[in-house]
């Protein structure tokens, strides 16, 4: 079906119609009278880039990211141009005129139009004012020192029962840092820190990522404002141990079978010792060791030694105690001296096609042991062991290891030589 038309003098008959039309009639009034009654009006602009003049006074930089320093413009005009108007149609910028080094200065911004409309005028500029910074840029290097730093409520670094020590910087590269700055902020940085912040006590050694921080000559914090270290953060390593007490005990080699569960009567000129390391193994130490005196360099006149400690590994004295005195007493030893012949020397690694005597039987060959025992042992209890590996055809002044036998209590003390002559035998 054909929908009809309005004839135009029906129009105003339609409420639709007229609907339509009065709101046009609104608008066209409303253009009228902002344009004709009231044409002007007020905008603030803001977020419009400061831009400070790159004027840099002989031998100074200027210090601050003045990229991010943004104003806002108060402006006036046709209410249609200022409708319009966005950031980059203004530019603001500092000049500057004149500046000290080592201190901010104060420099005042102004505005200017940036396009082609002249509808409209600045009043104001928000911040009227800026500060800038000019200084010698220097670099100084500064050794780092770790320090611990308790979070509120940790009263110790170490966990009860253990021993914090000595902290450090992981890295031995890290150990000095390089700082870069204006010369005045420089100068006032006396020493940088690392902080190791501990929010718990530790119960092991501990890797701990930590803030480099600068401090005055009165051991505040400084916060520089322009001054940059080298690196922000590095790694600092608190050591947790356990120190123990412990007893000390002397070690012997070659020692005769008598001895070996029961050594000779002894006293220490220390005898505990106070040790510190890492926990788990200072808790499977049961005592400390000495270096062990050698059987054959005890005899009478000779009873008192000097060995060093031997300590584990991560393992040091907290006394810092490195030897002990060792007095043995041979109270009802006695001893006496005998001849190993020829026929009681025994050759090992011998070359082969050869013959292998010694010149001479080895004397005065000084035993020790129990009287009962000394009383009765004999030359032939006795013997020798030569060794003459690497040795050559002539004769060789070679070591001699002595032997005894049937007389678990008894040892050889002393060292002995003896000439040996080498001779090659045809097959």
């Amino acid at each position: 079906m054909k929908r009809s038309r309005l004839h135009p003098s029906e129009w105003f008959n339609n409420n639709r119609f007229v609907l339509i039309f009065s709101l046009i009639i609104s608008l066209i009034f409303w253009l009228v009278i902002t344009i004709t009654v009231t044409p002007e009006t007020s905008r603030t602009i803001t977020n419009i880039p400061v831009i400070v003049e790159p004027t840099t006074p002989s031998g100074l930089m200027r210090f601050g990211d003045y990229e991010e320093i943004t104003a806002s413009v108060e402006v006036t005009g046709r209410r249609y141009v200022v409708a319009s108007l966005s950031p980059a149609d203004i530019v603001v910028t500092a000049r500057i005129t004149g500046v000290q080094a080592g201190e901010k200065t104060t420099v005042q911004l102004s505005a200017s139009k940036n396009n082609q409309f002249s509808g409209f005028d600045i009043r104001e500029v928000t911040p009227s004012e800026i500060e800038v910074f000019y200084d010698e840029l220097v670099t100084r290097e500064f050794e780092v020192e770790p320090k611990v730093w308790h979070e509120t409520g940790v009263d110790s670094t170490a966990a009860e029962g253990l021993t914090a020590e000595k902290e450090r910087i992981a890295d031995a590269g890290e150990q000095t840092i390089q700082v870069e700055g204006p010369a005045s902020e420089v100068s006032r940085i006396h020493r940088v820190r690392a902080l190791a912040r501990v929010t718990s006590a530790l119960t092991e050694t501990t890797d701990i990522e930590s803030d480099i921080v600068f401090y005055d000559e009165y051991d505040n914090v400084f916060r520089a404002e322009y001054a940059k270290p080298g690196f922000e953060k590095l790694t600092v390593t608190v050591p947790i141990s356990k120190s123990k007490r412990l007893s000390i005990r002397p070690t012997f080699q070659n020692i005769p079978t008598k001895y070996a569960d029961s050594p000779l009567d002894f006293s220490l000129s220390e005898d505990r010792i106070e040790v510190i390391g890492p926990p788990d193994i200072i808790d499977g130490l049961v005592d400390i060791p000495l270096y062990p005196i050698d059987f054959s360099e005890i005899y009478h006149g000779h009873l008192l030694f000097e060995r060093q400690i031997q300590l584990p590994s991560l393992v040091k004295s907290v006394g810092n105690l490195q030897t002990v005195s060792v007095r043995l007493d041979l109270t009802g030893y006695t001893e006496s001296t005998v001849t190993v012949a020829t026929d009681r020397v025994t050759y090992i690694n011998q070359p082969a096609n050869t013959r292998a005597t010694i010149t001479s039987p080895i004397s005065s060959v000084v035993i020790i042991g129990p009287e009962e025992s000394i009383d009765k042992i004999e030359d032939s209890d006795v013997s020798a062991v030569i060794d003459l590996a690497d040795k050559k055809s002539g004769q060789n002044e070679v070591d001699v290891v002595m032997e005894i036998s049937g007389y678990p209590d008894c040892w050889v003390a002393g060292s002995y030589e003896a000439i040996v002559n080498i001779e090659t035998i045809s097959n």
